[in-house]
């Protein structure tokens, strides 16, 4: 049997471990009568991400931001409510996760990549009533 490659990874990135995530947020709210509006806007960063042990760059996502939005109105007290949203508002495409299954035997010839729902701008209404 022939021997194993290795691969010093001593002072490399942990995987799955940005070194920075800053999360920044506003809130608004004013009355009108008996109903209540608000705003939300809230941006999240995160540095660059590595996601293999054994650093492959191929599998390393680059620095992004998320940015939120958010408004409505509620009704003071209890009563309807209704909240309308964009999540991802720059539609900015990020993963969870990269792998490349072929780089744990030495021959990487492609990754895989988990996008996960939020990667996509969505927006919507949301309407309830509290009591």
């Amino acid at each position: 049997s022939g021997a194993r490659p290795v691969q010093n990874v001593e002072g490399a990135t942990l995987p799955n471990a940005p070194s920075g995530k800053i999360y920044i947020g506003a809130d608004y709210e004013r009355a009108f009568g008996s109903y209540i509006g608000f705003a939300n806007l809230n941006f999240t960063w995160q540095s660059n991400v590595q996601y293999q042990l054994d650093q492959n760059p191929l599998t390393e996502q680059d620095d992004f931001g998320i940015a939120n939005l958010s408004f409505g109105a509620r009704q003071q007290g209890a009563g309807l409510n209704a909240t309308v949203f964009i999540n991802n508002l720059f539609d900015k495409d990020y993963v969870s996760s990269i792998r490349a299954p072929g780089s744990l035997w030495g021959s990487s010839t492609g990754t895989t990549q988990q996008i996960p729902r939020t990667s996509e701008r969505t927006a919507g209404i949301r309407v309830g009533y509290s009591f």
